[in-house]
């Protein structure tokens, strides 16, 4: 009998350094989340006291602005993630909208800007889902996984982007901060995809440029399959739209994108 007794003796331990370890994790998590709540709060206030006449700074310090940003709401979304586990797209909205940072533009634009996300779950077991952040004029998207009971930022299109920007390739896009003439930087949707042939989750981005100054613009459409480490583009293009007609959607097994075209005869301004 004092074989079972010690053997139920160590699992008691066992447990209670468990539950001990677990609940010293979960305070850590509930610290970043804060941590990345307070750096986001204080990037909002930075953003709000810019000039809004033509864009808030410089392309070099925007850049700079929205990787402080993107770093702080991956930190946050994997902290919460992992602290409210089985979250679905509309749960991460509401708490994104609970978390209240935005900030407030004067004139001329007399604008509101808050973070605006959309995700799609890729798999259960491992847990793995795909969030795509926009903020004022520009997107990001990125993927959360378990690893060893941690949510962590395992891929994330940035680092792709900032490679492709010097060649102004398709994902190399995603690097824009600003607006330009019929052309701009991405706001855009993720949503979810019917897997591979071989079961691999897949996801398509609905991106739509924001100009300065055009109501024509490039649209960017593209089918992302997930390999339980990285994200890799099965289809990637970009193509003429309008911001009134701008359409993607999936009917069936294909995907319909509403284009816009040239007149084989006479041009008109599309302005």
């Amino acid at each position: 009998m004092l074989v079972p007794l010690a053997a139920f003796g160590l699992m008691l331990i066992a447990d209670a350094g468990g539950e001990s370890q677990a609940g010293g994790r979960a305070t850590a998590r509930a610290a970043e989340r804060l941590q990345a709540e307070r750096e986001l709060c204080v990037l909002a206030a930075e953003y709000e006291a810019t000039d809004p006449e033509w864009g808030p700074l410089p392309d070099e310090q925007l850049s700079a602005f929205y990787a402080r940003l993107w770093d702080a709401f991956e930190s946050w979304t994997a902290a919460y993630l992992e602290e409210h586990q089985g979250c679905d797209e509309a749960g991460l909205q509401r708490a994104v909208e609970e978390l209240g940072v935005q900030a407030r533009r004067g004139p001329p634009l007399d604008d509101s800007v808050s973070f605006e996300v959309s995700a799609v779950r890729l798999s259960e077991r491992p847990a793995a889902v795909v969030v795509l952040a926009n903020w004022a004029r520009v997107a990001t998207f990125f993927v959360v996984t378990e690893v060893a009971g941690r949510m962590s930022v395992a891929w994330s299109v940035r680092p792709e982007a900032a490679r492709g920007f010097p060649r102004r390739d398709e994902i190399g896009r995603w690097a824009y901060v600003s607006g330009g003439f019929h052309d701009g930087s991405f706001t855009a949707r993720v949503s979810a995809l019917p897997p591979t042939a071989g079961g691999a989750p897949r996801f398509l981005v609905d991106a739509i440029t924001m100009p300065d100054i055009g109501l024509v613009r490039p649209g960017q459409v593209s089918m992302w399959e997930w390999d339980g480490r990285g994200a890799r583009p099965e289809l990637i293009t970009t193509y003429e739209t309008h911001w009134e007609s701008h359409s993607v959607r999936t009917v069936g097994d294909s995907i319909q994108v509403r284009a816009n075209e040239q007149f084989e005869t006479f041009y008109t301004c599309g302005s």
